[in-house]
């Protein structure tokens, strides 16, 4: 019925009412706007633009390992490669919200205040114990 509605209406508008591209029916669409007002649907934005594998490995190769900023560097690039997170949510991160035992994870706190569980890859968990390894010894070096 809605469609016979729009096939009625369109022609005085001037123009064609369109729900394909959203995925909905125009009655969907129709329910869904605002009253008094007949809308076209918001075009979809682009997918972001990703990297490939070999140029994640190029941008992972950059850091010099060799130097303690290199070995800072790399395992920042390849947390953020793993987990997915925002930089900003990489740079709040405790210490205690990585899990670098039997079972490598990190809990990272998002937006919205939003807590989320992500499983650690084991070379990511590695790379991250021998970093976190100094200051683990300079605690224990403490006298009691």
């Amino acid at each position: 019925m809605i469609d016979e509605c729009f096939a009625v209406v369109e022609p005085i508008l001037g123009t064609k009412i369109a729900c394909a591209a959203v995925g909905r029916s125009r009655a969907t669409h129709y329910r869904r706007a605002k009253p008094g007002r007949v809308t076209e649907p918001k075009p979809r934005p682009a997918p972001p633009n990703k990297l490939s594998e070999a140029e994640v490995d190029a941008v992972l190769a950059v850091p010099d390992r060799a130097t303690p900023l290199g070995r800072r560097n790399y395992a920042l690039l390849l947390f953020l490669y793993n987990t997915g997170a925002r930089a900003t949510e990489a740079a709040e991160l405790q210490v205690g919200a990585l899990a670098l035992d039997a079972v490598p994870a990190v809990r990272i706190l998002g937006k919205g205040r939003k807590l989320r569980h992500c499983p650690l890859w084991p070379h990511t968990a590695a790379v991250l114990r021998e970093l976190l390894a100094p200051a683990d010894e300079l605690v224990s070096d403490r006298p009691g």
